[in-house]
């Protein structure tokens, strides 16, 4: 059975980020709708609740489904799937040499500077921060364990074909008009023969395969 993600974003065009945060909440119970079939009402009356671990990173109590959110100026969204997962979003015009010299492993460097890719920057700095995220360890947490155990390097063929130094998880990445999302999910012990990233973008429906 193919591997599936179920990813709802939405424009959010001058929210602060109390708001997002709320929205990105909102749509992670969409996305939630949309794998199980039934309406937020009838999750919730069976016990479902979408809560917070001590970490901050969100989850879904009565289920067994996986849940990851994110947010930035203008666009947020959130993913479940039956595989732990993290996601992030940010514009593609973001460039920061700084914490690409800071954060990024040496082989990443070397692709940014040789791919003729828009905007490797968003694309490899979202796809940490969503490792980051499927880690449970958040940014800071994933600094500290590189910083014993060297930098996790994620090595993109294109934005669709995304290779991990991390073979635990696989990873892949989305441009939505001027954001760039990434995403990072548990690799299954029996893999799928793809992953279906299931896309509903301000209440438009997409499909988007990616094989690995």
């Amino acid at each position: 059975m193919d591997q599936q993600i179920f990813l709802c974003c939405r424009s959010a065009d001058g929210l602060d980020a109390t708001q997002l945060s709320a929205l990105a909440k909102q749509l992670a119970w969409r996305a939630l709708e949309q794998m199980t079939a039934q309406d937020q009402p009838t999750l919730q009356a069976a016990g479902v609740q979408l809560q917070k671990e001590s970490s901050g990173r969100p989850l879904f109590c009565g289920t067994d489904a996986f849940v990851s959110i994110t947010h930035t100026t203008g666009m947020a969204a959130a993913a479940v799937s039956a595989l732990p997962l993290g996601i992030d979003i940010e514009r593609s015009s973001r460039v920061s040499l700084h914490a690409a010299e800071r954060m990024f492993s040496s082989q990443e460097k070397r692709w940014m500077q040789q791919t003729d890719l828009a905007d490797p920057f968003a694309l490899l700095w979202t796809l940490r921060e969503a490792y980051a995220k499927w880690t449970g360890l958040g940014l800071a947490g994933l600094c500290r364990l590189e910083a014993r155990q060297g930098k996790v390097s994620f090595s993109p063929a294109n934005a669709h074909q995304i290779l991990c130094s991390d073979s635990c998880c696989l990873a892949g990445s989305l441009l939505l008009g001027e954001y760039r999302l990434s995403f990072v999910a548990q690799k299954p012990l029996h893999p799928s023969p793809s992953l279906i990233v299931r896309v509903e973008e301000n209440g438009i429906f997409k499909k988007i395969w990616k094989t690995y």
